[in-house]
């Protein structure tokens, strides 16, 4: 949960009459399986799928990006930052996890001077999660499918600093139990010069499984961000690094989390350009190479590509879990603003 706060010199923060781009988006995957995943075993935690990480650009990085949130993808992750952005932007996204997941998502976050807000959608549909028998021998696959939305809101408190608030609600169907999940987010963050600082709270809230008539509280947990972002005289970012903690507060046995991330401007145009959809100034056409490392169940490591045209952005990324450096998995995303 994360943010980057830093206002562009001459930006129009009004809410202007707008129209919205649907576009209709798919991305082709492919991944390869050759035991059951350590993974899996998240799968029979009623509430953490709504954990999981969405979008191209945030698997790239890894949990680094909490400090890097600059697109729609922050509604997921750090509702503090919606009110940062620049732009209204929509973001579709895909995907196909190493242990044959397939995710799809949904975000939109608007803003105006000093107040934004953002709705989101995400879900997860599991087709190889293996069930046993009392022997320890394999016997079916079983049905696994989840979503959640959320609902977030975010203010800014000074010129270099803003706050944050959301709600997730989500629903899981795992063979013969259903589990119901509520919870809430808290961001924070604090932007000096060419760094940001970041805090959350995350998931405080409870979870029911509806066949067991069985209440429990989610562990919450706590996330910490700090990136360096280095920009060029037209406010295009041309290099990022970022490290970034998150720790459940209850759990003794949840371990912490790290990651490190940076992104590098690859090429692009050194003018500003005028958006293709709204004549209006935004970042230049630009390419971005971004990689990850996190320590969850072993080493990750991830790279990606981030393109800008024309107000457009595109986003793909590649993950390596762990020693098996062929389970790999792929993202992709696509982002309108306007």
């Amino acid at each position: 949960m994360l943010l980057f706060l830093k206002r562009k010199k001459g930006s129009n923060l009004n809410i202007k009459k707008t129209f919205l781009l649907i576009g209709l988006f798919f991305s082709f995957t492919h991944a390869l399986s050759f035991s059951a995943d350590a993974y899996e075993g998240d799968a029979y935690h009623g509430s953490n799928f709504i954990n999981l990480k969405n979008g191209a650009r945030s698997n790239a990085l890894g949990i680094a990006y909490m400090g890097f949130l600059d697109d729609a993808g922050i509604i997921f992750w750090n509702p503090a930052a919606i009110v940062t952005l620049p732009y209204n932007t929509i973001r579709i996204g895909s995907g196909l996890v190493n242990y044959n997941t397939v995710s799809a998502d949904f975000s939109l976050v608007a803003k105006q001077e000093n107040f934004g807000w953002g709705v989101g959608a995400s879900g997860f549909y599991y087709t190889g999660i293996k069930k046993y028998d009392a022997s320890g021998n394999e016997s079916a696959n079983l049905f696994n499918m989840q979503g959640y939305g959320v609902l977030a809101f975010s203010f800014l408190l000074s010129d270099f600093s803003s706050i944050g608030f959301s709600f997730k609600t989500g629903y899981r169907n795992l063979e013969d139990h259903q589990y119901y999940v509520l919870a809430g987010n808290l961001g924070m963050m604090i932007n000096i010069l060419y760094f940001q600082l970041v805090f959350g709270l995350e998931n405080m809230g409870y979870s029911l499984d509806n066949n067991d008539n069985k209440y429990q509280f989610i562990d919450p947990s706590l996330d910490f961000a700090f990136s360096y972002v280095k920009k060029d005289e037209q406010d295009n970012k041309i290099f990022g690094l970022s490290l970034a903690v998150n720790k459940g507060l209850d759990l003794p046995s949840d371990s912490a989390k790290i990651g490190l991330g940076a992104y590098i401007r690859m090429f692009g145009q050194s003018e500003e350009i005028e958006d293709y959809f709204e004549k209006k100034k935004t970042e230049s056409n630009s390419l971005y190479l971004n990689v990850g490392a996190e320590s969850y169940h072993g080493a990750n490591f991830s790279g990606g590509l981030t393109l800008l045209l024309w107000g457009l952005k595109l986003d793909y990324a590649i993950v390596f879990p762990k020693n098996h450096i062929r389970n790999f998995s792929h993202y992709a995303s696509i982002e309108f603003r306007f």
